[in-house]
């Protein structure tokens, strides 16, 4: 009988974690379903008590916590929105301005954000949301200097976060100190190496650097991307007819001619360079051809003088 004394406790120590197993697993089940009754029974008690006081704090702020937790951006704002004005009345009141303000910058209403966002980082500085989303805020405002301070703050905070990261080494190149942007573009092509328009960025930096070897390889990798491709044929193409390579510069700027959805600008810049070009190989019929071509689709554009 001794030798079913091992056989009996694995079994009664099996039998012991399946039962285990039947709890835990009951358990899950019974409070995932708790969590969708939570959500209703919550959003019933909010209403019921806006009812009697639309400005109840705290059912504000347990109706705008389910609006914000499934991306309700219009009734979140709304919801925040009237949170906010009851300032340190509302539960939390950082949470409120955070909240409305990152409601308002997914619904486009960027003032709203901004004031939102700001009154949020001065409640708290160390908020990763607040310090990131304003410096972008700040950078399409183009006060770069003011971006830069939020986005290093963000960057101190989430240091492997692509988007702060690429704002902040735009935002460096913006005002022209091209190392800072180098370094802040590598990694956030690194982290997300489809960015296209910080790769193109990253060789200008590069041609700003007098590094054109490896400028001209970044925009000749580029000369095919649908978006990027005709401002970097645009590039190239400018390289080579700066050292006088005026055939090599007219392949670069034809190729950029072919993209479609070209920007009006930089369609105008191709064409008179390529024009250009070609008075310097004596090809006159065909540059007159181009300048033609920019005079019937901009009649009041002033012709270049060559």
């Amino acid at each position: 009988m001794d030798f079913m004394i091992p056989v009996l406790a694995a079994v009664v120590g099996l039998s012991f974690i399946l039962f285990l197993a039947v709890i835990f697993i009951g358990r899950s089940g019974k409070g995932g379903r708790k969590s969708s009754r939570g959500r209703d029974a919550i959003v019933k008690s909010a209403t019921r008590l806006l009812e009697q006081n639309p400005k109840n704090p705290n059912a504000l702020a347990d109706l705008g916590g389910v609006y914000y937790s499934e991306e309700n951006w219009n009734d979140a704002y709304r919801t925040y929105g009237t949170l906010v004005e009851l300032g340190h009345l509302a539960p939390s009141e950082f949470e409120a301005n955070l909240r409305w303000g990152m409601s308002a910058l997914r619904l486009g209403m960027t003032e709203d954000a901004y004031r939102g966002l700001s009154t949020a980082r001065s409640l708290n500085q160390n908020n990763f949301e607040a310090n990131s989303n304003l410096g972008v805020l700040e950078f399409q405002r183009k006060n770069y200097e003011k971006a830069i301070q939020y986005l290093n703050q963000a960057r101190t905070l989430e240091p492997e976060h692509a988007p702060t990261l690429r704002t902040l080494g735009h935002a460096f190149f913006r005002i022209k100190k091209t190392k800072d942007a180098m370094v802040f573009i590598r990694k956030a092509i690194d982290i997300a190496p489809d960015d296209k328009e910080s790769l193109f960025t990253l060789a200008e930096c590069y041609q700003e650097a007098n590094q054109n070897e490896q400028a001209l390889r970044i925009f000749s990798h580029l000369r095919g991307d649908p978006v990027m491709g005709a401002s970097a044929c645009l590039a190239c193409g400018m390289m080579s007819s700066d050292a006088r390579q005026y055939e090599k510069a007219i392949q670069d700027f034809e190729l950029g001619l072919r993209h479609e959805n070209i920007k009006p600008d930089v369609r105008v810049d191709l064409s008179y360079r390529v024009a250009q070009c070609y008075l310097k190989v004596n090809d006159i019929a065909k540059a007159l051809g181009f300048l033609r071509n920019i005079q019937a689709e901009n009649p009041h554009t002033k012709m270049c003088q060559f």
